[in-house]
């Protein structure tokens, strides 16, 4: 009896480790082919930016989740971020960002941003008379 139920073991942790292998094959293979869009998940970023952001107000365009080489791994990107003052004027577009989660808040069902990488940003540093510098905002920055 007990060789039975080693085996039946045996064969089902096979199984199990041969449908992980399968799953994690064409997940590589589908993020090789370029970013998977989670359309699901841009409300929820939306939301936890305009949380974070309380006196502006963040749009975001689209989520998606892109193979970012082995230094960064996966990378949730937001895409076609807006950042409007309170009066609707634009302050910043952020063309993609990279955006990393609580894995604790998420496990509780709540999406908690803890860190926003800005993907290829454009500063403009301008120097005053008075010898100071300034970071300005254009009107369509590209951060």
């Amino acid at each position: 009896m007990l060789g039975r139920c080693t085996r039946v073991l045996c064969e089902l942790a096979a199984l199990t480790a041969l449908a992980l292998l399968l799953v994690t094959g064409i997940a590589t293979w589908r993020l090789s082919l370029g970013p998977v869009p989670l359309n699901f998940l841009t409300s929820h970023v939306e939301n936890a930016l305009n949380d974070m952001f309380r006196p502006v107000r963040v749009s975001v365009q689209g989520t998606n989740l892109a193979w970012a080489g082995w230094e960064r791994t996966l990378d949730i990107r937001v895409m076609g971020t807006k950042i409007s003052g309170a009066d609707g004027v634009a302050i910043a577009r952020i063309p993609e960002m990279s955006v990393s989660f609580s894995l604790r808040a998420l496990l509780r069902g709540i999406v908690a941003p803890t860190n926003l990488d800005l993907i290829g940003p454009r500063l403009q540093v301008v120097r005053s008379e008075s010898g100071t510098f300034a970071l300005t905002l254009e009107e369509t920055i590209n951060l």
